[in-house]
C-alpha cells in the first residue's frame, strides 16, 4: 500500500515488475520487482534479505541500478524496490541489430566490469550476468554515443542463490560450470558470467551453443546441451569467429582464463578482471607476469608460444570428452564504446597489429 502501480512492465515465469510511484508529490517513479519462483520463498528468506540490505543500499554506481529497498511480501514472496529505468537491454540491441564496432564493445564490457567491482568491493555477488540484465542508451554506433549502462538485476539471485536443474537458455548460457553442478555463486561465477559476454560482444556469438557438433549426441534438449558445454568443452577462440582483422588478441587471452572452467585459474573478481583487460588494451600483448595461462581454446594444450617466461602444461582434456572435430564458424564481429583513455590504448594496439608486428604471434596465441 505504500505505492501506486502505473504500469505493469514484465511479467514472466520468475517474476513480475511494476512501474510505481511513492506517495507525495514530485516523487521519482520506482521499479517494484517481485520474485515468484518456489525457491525465493524460502524460510530464511527475510533474514538473509535483511543481512545484506544496507550493502544494497550502499552501492551508488553510476552503472549499477540503485536499490532503495529490500523484504517480502505477506506471502513470503521477496520485493526488491529500485530505480525506474525505462531503457532497452543489451540483449535486444545485440539479437536484432547489426554487431557494434569493437570501441564501443570494449566500453560496454569495462563499464558493465566496474559495476560488477562495485558489488564485489562490498562483500556481495550479483548472481545473474547477462545482456537482459543489461540496460543501455546507445543512440549510434560510436563510444559518445554509449549514454547510458546499467546493470540491474543483482540483488535477488545473489540472495536466493538459485542454479536451475532446467533453466531458461539466456539464463544457462551465462552459468559457471560450478554453478550449473550445484555450487553456490560467488565473485568467480560473476567473473565466468562477464567472460560469456566478453566472447559474445567481440565476437557475436556464444562460445556454447546448442547447435555445436560436440554435443549432439549428448541430449536433443538446446539447454542440456548448453550445460554440457560449459561443463565439459572448450570453446573456439573467438578471434576466428570474427570477420574483423583488430581483434585485439592481448584481449582475448583475459577473456580466456575469465572462461577458465576452474575456479582458481579465473581473476579472482571483477576488480581483478578489469585490471587484466585494462593491462590488455593498454599494450599489444598479454604480459601477465607470475601467473599461470590456463589454454581454455579448444585444440589448444600449451601457451608456451606466447609467454616465453611462463612455463606450463595445459590440463589434459576432461576423461571421457572426446575431441570434436575441427568447427569452422563465421560470424560478424560486435563493438560498444570506450572511454577516452581506454580508446587511446585500444588505438595503440590495433596500430601494432595493422603493422603486421602480431602476425607470427596471433597464431600461436593459447588461452
Amino acid at each position: 500500500g505504500r505505492f501506486r502501480v502505473l504500469s505493469v512492465r514484465h511479467v514472466g515465469p520468475r517474476g513480475l515488475v511494476y512501474e510505481v510511484e511513492p506517495p507525495g508529490v514530485g516523487q521519482m517513479r520506482r521499479a517494484l520487482k517481485i520474485r515468484t519462483l518456489p525457491e525465493a520463498r524460502e524460510p530464511d528468506i527475510a533474514e538473509r534479505m535483511r543481512n545484506v540490505v544496507r550493502r544494497f543500499r550502499d552501492i551508488d554506481h553510476p552503472h549499477a541500478e540503485r536499490v532503495f529497498d529490500l523484504g517480502t511480501l505477506p506471502d513470503d514472496a521477496p520485493f526488491v524496490i529500485a530505480e525506474w529505468l525505462p531503457y532497452a537491454t543489451l540483449e535486444a540491441r545485440l539479437s536484432h541489430r547489426r554487431p557494434l564496432p569493437t570501441e564501443t564493445a570494449i566500453a560496454l564490457l569495462l563499464r558493465v566490469c566496474r559495476a560488477v567491482a562495485a558489488f564485489h568491493a562490498k562483500g556481495l555477488t550479483h548472481g545473474d550476468i547477462r545482456p537482459s540484465h543489461i540496460l543501455i542508451d546507445l543512440r549510434g554506433d560510436e563510444p559518445a554515443d554509449l549514454i547510458l549502462v546499467k546493470l540491474i538485476d543483482g540483488v535477488l539471485p545473489s540472495i536466493i542463490d538459485a542454479a536451475p536443474a532446467g533453466g531458461a537458455f539466456g539464463q544457462v548460457a551465462y552459468l559457471a560450470p560450478e554453478c550449473l553442478a550445484g555450487a553456490h555463486r560467488s565473485p568467480s561465477s560473476d567473473v565466468y558470467a562477464l567472460g560469456v559476454m566478453a566472447y559474445r560482444l567481440l565476437s557475436h556469438i556464444l562460445p556454447y551453443r546448442p547447435d555445436d557438433p560436440r554435443a549432439a549426441a549428448f541430449d536433443r534438449d538446446p539447454v542440456s546441451r548448453v550445460r554440457w558445454l560449459h561443463q565439459h568443452a572448450s570453446p573456439v577462440r573467438p578471434s576466428r569467429l570474427s570477420e574483423r582483422p583488430e581483434f585485439p588478441p592481448a584481449l582475448e587471452q583475459v577473456i580466456g582464463r575469465a572462461l577458465s572452467k576452474s575456479v582458481a585459474d579465473r581473476p579472482a573478481d571483477a576488480g581483478a578482471l578489469l585490471g587484466a583487460i585494462e593491462a590488455a588494451l593498454a599494450s599489444p600483448l598479454p604480459t601477465f607476469a607470475g601467473q599461470i595461462a590456463v589454454p581454455v581454446f579448444e585444440g589448444e594444450t600449451s601457451p608456451r608460444e606466447v609467454f616465453a617466461s611462463v612455463v606450463t602444461e595445459g590440463p589434459p582434456r576432461a576423461e571421457g570428452v572426446p575431441s570434436p572435430p575441427q568447427v569452422e564458424v563465421v560470424s560478424k564481429g560486435v563493438g560498444v564504446s570506450i572511454g577516452a583513455a581506454e580508446k587511446r590504448a585500444l588505438r595503440r594496439m590495433l596500430a601494432v597489429a595493422a603493422a603486421g608486428v602480431l602476425s607470427g604471434i596471433v597464431a600461436a596465441l593459447v588461452f
